[in-house]
């Protein structure tokens, strides 16, 4: 398995294990931007870029519509009307509001925004990578594809009611809002390898509208749900893109959040740090001519609540495991500067030895010190600038920082006969938001190896967990 598709293989084992259900949308609408992917002329070379015109430069799709209106798309003379969307539930795992269903059902649809709607997705973030090995330069013939983040989509689970055929009468099973996906793209044989179109997605659950049976199902601590998408969709169309996928859906393992801004002019200021802790300055960027600054892009700023994984430097003593940030254009290159706020971070008692790193071309698996310079101490804020900076950080230290809250102490731990629990109990812990409940076979277990159990709200300070067969141990920690 290549190295670039081991997170994406977490992801879809963690849709296998729960919950879900899937739908299989067909003919979902794109369009496209200014950003540039490669050359496709003829004896061209796919990664050049140049003023002289003679190159078939081939750009990326701009966003992903569900298209309830067939309209014209001209084709040198001609005009071609794009196709309808479709969706359809294929398949259900445990869930408990489709118990008897029989599948695959056309009544159910998966559905957002058509091409003028605002509940569309649009795209705030690219980067070139290499998908064979993501540490390496992504323009190796045979290697080079991209990521990207579309944001903004209202997503909708609808059942339609009506009796009468061809007559659509909707009712909300389930509303998802700020949904956003990320996919990694493969380019065509020779240029790329030509697999599949891969990625993962979410949105948050909006509780006022639904049926109140999807909505408790989907409900969980991170109060989002997360798909998982799979296509061989090509990479390269012409006047529109068609895309289509199975979805598979389930309630999310881990909260995610996009602040973004859509066709800005630069210089541009996305103030990300009351959501996410970054404010983001892009000064001036290109597409296909690297020497025309272009003035219009979009941007984003992304928080992922779950620890970084990788290679880390060896002077690196401990790792934030709370989050980890991404930053994105869709310029092509950019000049741009961002400020992160550490405030919000526990455990920093001598922040000169704090460093934020950044992936390897943004997001190989080694990680490198980007030597940003602290430009505030109250709140702790370190600014990292410089030509395409964008891409997934971490923070990190050097020694004498643990990066987390206090573990609160337990103060009562008792197994129960009836009704068969073990009770915990422990001390409220100052400043925390959430606490944490682990199980491990041993109490010197690697933290790798402890099971997740329980995650309350403060104040909250006791849980009662089934008993295990076997004996166990339990740790509380705290988290901001």
């Amino acid at each position: 398995m290549k190295p670039i598709f081991f997170a994406l293989f977490l992801v879809f084992a963690a849709f296998l294990s729960a919950t879900s259900i899937t739908f299989y949308n067909h003919n979902q609408l794109m369009h496209y931007a200014n950003t540039w992917m490669f050359n496709a002329g003829l004896n061209d070379d796919p990664f050049y870029r140049n003023y002289d015109h003679t190159h078939a430069k081939i750009v990326v799709f701009d966003d992903l519509c569900y298209a309830r209106v067939s309209r014209p798309y001209q084709w040198g003379s001609t005009s071609i009307y794009n196709p309808l969307s479709q969706s359809e539930l294929i398949s259900q795992d445990g869930f408990a509001p489709l118990a008897g269903v029989a599948l695959p059902d056309t009544s159910y649809n998966f559905v957002f925004g058509d091409r003028l709607s605002l509940e569309r997705y649009r795209l705030c973030a690219f980067n070139h990578i290499n998908t064979v090995n993501p540490n390496n330069p992504w323009n190796i013939l045979g290697q080079a594809g991209d990521n990207r983040i579309y944001s903004g989509a209202t997503v909708y689970i609808e059942k339609n009611t009506s009796p009468m055929p061809g007559i659509y009468s909707p009712t909300t099973m389930l509303k998802l809002i700020n949904c956003g996906f990320y996919s990694l793209s493969p380019y065509p044989a020779g240029v790329g390898t030509d697999e599949n179109i891969t990625g993962f997605g979410w949105g948050t659950i909006d509780t006022s509208q639904g049926d109140p049976a999807w909505i408790a199902a989907f409900t969980n601590e991170t109060g989002q749900v997360e798909f998982a998408f799979n296509s061989p969709s090509a990479v390269v169309q012409y006047t529109y893109g068609l895309y289509s996928s199975n979805v598979v859906l389930t309630p999310a393992n881990i909260k995610r959040n996009v602040v973004f801004a859509t066709y800005v002019l630069a210089p541009y200021q996305l103030d990300a740090s009351a959501q996410n802790d970054v404010i983001l300055n892009v000064q001036n960027g290109n597409y296909y001519y690297q020497d025309i600054s272009s003035p219009s892009h979009s941007c984003m700023v992304a928080k992922f609540w779950e620890a970084p994984t990788g290679t880390f430097p060896n002077d690196i003593d401990k790792t934030y495991n709370q989050a980890y940030w991404e930053l994105g254009t869709t310029y092509n290159d950019c000049s741009a500067s961002a400020v992160f706020d550490l405030s919000s971070i526990p455990g920093i008692s001598t922040p000169g030895n704090i460093k934020l790193l950044r992936r390897s071309n943004g997001f190989g698996s080694v990680w490198y010190d980007t030597n940003a310079s602290i430009i505030s101490t109250n709140p702790l804020r370190m600014e990292v600038s410089g030509y395409n900076i964008m891409g997934q950080y971490c923070i990190a230290s050097t020694g004498a920082n643990n990066l987390m809250l206090d573990a609160p102490r337990i103060v009562e731990i008792r197994y129960n006969n009836s009704p068969s629990n073990i009770y915990l109990e422990w001390e409220p812990v100052t400043s925390a938001l959430y606490y944490n409940v682990y199980m491990a076979d041993s109490p010197d277990a690697p933290e790798s190896e402890w099971v997740l159990v329980d995650h309350l709200d403060h104040p909250t300070c006791a849980t009662s967990l089934e008993p295990s067969a076997t004996k166990k141990f339990y740790f509380v920690t705290a988290e901001k």
